[in-house]
Order: C-alpha cells, then structure tokens, then sequence
C-alpha cells in the first residue's frame, strides 16, 4: 500500500465518509482493485505519482475487492481495475481498465479547482473584451507559475489562434510535454491549428459561396469552404458541405471529404452533431 497522505483504503464501514462526503471538499477517484490483478499493479504507481502532483486536489480511495467484496457487489463491480470519480457526493466518472497518467488527469482536471483559475478566467475575460496582448501575458504568466492547469495551456492555444496567428498556436502547443499534446484536448487543437493552416491560404467566403452559386459541383470550392467554417467554429456547415461532397464526388482529391468529416469528428469527441453526420457519413458510402 502507498505512504502517500493523499491515498486511502477504503471499506464498507467508511465509503461514505471517505469517499461521497469527501467529495464534496475535493474530487475523489476510487479505485476498485485486487492483489493478483496485473493491471491493477500497473495503475498503482501513476495513482500515486496523481496524488503526489495533486497534493490533495484530489484524494484517492483504493477498495481492495478481496476483502471488500460486499462494496464490490454493491457496485456491481465485474472487471478491475475499474475506477470512479466521485465529485459533491456523486459519482460523475467511470473508467474501465489500466490508464494513463494523461488520461486520467484530462478526467480529474474537469473537476478539479486551482488558485490559478482565477486568473485564467480574467485572461479569458480579457480575450473576449478584445486585449488580446494582455490575456495571451496572463495566460503565459499562469502556465509558467502552475504548469499543471492545462485548462490554460491549452487556452493560450486558442487565443492566439483566435487572433489570427496560427502559427504560434501551433508552435506553442508543439513546446508543451507529449502527455499534454497526446490528450483528448490537445489532439483536438491539433485538429483546429490544421484546419486554420488550410483556410489561411483558401480564398474568402463570399468567393467560394459565389462559386458554388454558379456551379454547384465545384467540388474544391466547396471543400474549401468546408475547411474555411470547420477553421472558424462553425462545424454543422463544414460537416453538411462535406457531406454534400461526399454524395456528390467521394473519390474527390484523394476522398478529402471523408478525410476532413472524420478529422472533425475528432476534433468534436462526440455529441449529438458527430453521431448524426456519423450515420450520414456511412450511408453516403453505403
């Protein structure tokens, strides 16, 4: 077992207090695991390096199966390691075999609240007042001081693509650790900076729409225009010109449309708009 202050067994007798009250001061995750699990032992040393980065940000709660088998059952536990966030007395995430450090800090940050947010959440004010020097300076001076809020890591990212520069964004996620860059978040921004890349050298908007006008199966102007709305947010459009590609001409430009419908699928993670042009995307090809 771990020396770590911030690490804990748990039992039946003190889930609740360990575990759903102390949830309400920080996150806990709860990790349900068992001597002769091999995986189990894998996770053990990335929960302990967690709690020690945390430093009671976030506490963890070890439930050993073998001696804790009425816990288990009550929780309906079948595979291990299988592992819980618990947040203000309730559970919010669930996560299912050996992690890595990256994964689970992309899952513990959303819950987790640092001194530093304070001044994240100005800089962002600044950004969206339009003092865009002064909140890229902020957020500098807050990855500097707490390397470990990658919320505003990553926020450095989009203010300065949202300036216009992308190639700073782009070189200033490139400068970040791999386990930031190999994120959920940063694979996404990776997404966003390409996109921004193409549509810098794409013509404007109205051109490609006057194109279209004209003839509507210019099917490069209408890829264009797809990256130009996946590049400034407005994805439901990109992802219907694409679709519109796809049906139309799909082995265009080496089948760019289902190129860029997936990358926005990837950069999106999920949600009701992924799902429906997922479906979409299947039938045009099917």
């Amino acid at each position: 077992m771990s020396n770590s202050a911030y690490i804990i067994n748990v039992t039946l007798e003190n889930f609740e207090k360990e575990v759903v009250q102390r949830s309400f001061e920080a996150p806990v995750l709860v990790d349900f695991w068992a001597e002769w699990c091999g995986p189990c032992k894998m996770v053990l040393p990335i929960l302990e390096q967690l709690a020690d980065s945390y430093a009671g940000a976030v506490r963890i709660a070890k439930v050993n199966t073998e001696t804790e088998q009425q816990l288990a059952s009550q929780f309906g536990i079948r595979s291990i390691p299988t592992l819980y966030v618990y947040h203000q007395g309730r559970k919010v995430e669930e996560m299912m075999g050996a992690q890595s450090e990256a994964a689970f800090r992309a899952v513990l940050d959303k819950y987790v609240t640092r001194a530093s947010d304070a001044q994240r959440e100005q800089a962002l004010a600044m950004a969206e007042a339009g003092e865009t020097d002064a909140a890229i300076a902020l957020l500098r001076q807050v990855v500097v001081e707490d390397p470990g809020n990658h919320a505003a890591a990553f926020d450095l990212v989009r203010v300065h693509l949202a300036a216009g520069d992308a190639a700073t964004a782009k070189a200033q996620l490139e400068a970040y650790p791999a386990e930031l860059r190999n994120s959920g978040e940063g694979l996404s921004l990776a997404r966003e900076l390409q996109f921004a890349a193409v549509a810098q050298d794409a013509p404007d908007a109205d051109s490609l729409r006057t194109a279209l006008e004209t003839n509507p199966n210019d099917h490069h102007a209408r890829l264009q225009l797809a990256v130009l709305y996946a590049a400034t947010g407005q994805h439901e459009d990109a992802l219907a010109h694409l679709l519109e590609v796809l049906k139309r001409a799909p082995d265009h430009e080496d089948g760019a449309a289902q190129k860029n419908m997936v990358a926005i699928f990837d950069m999106l993670g999920g949600g009701e708009l992924v799902s429906r042009y997922r479906r979409a995307m299947f039938n045009a090809l099917h």
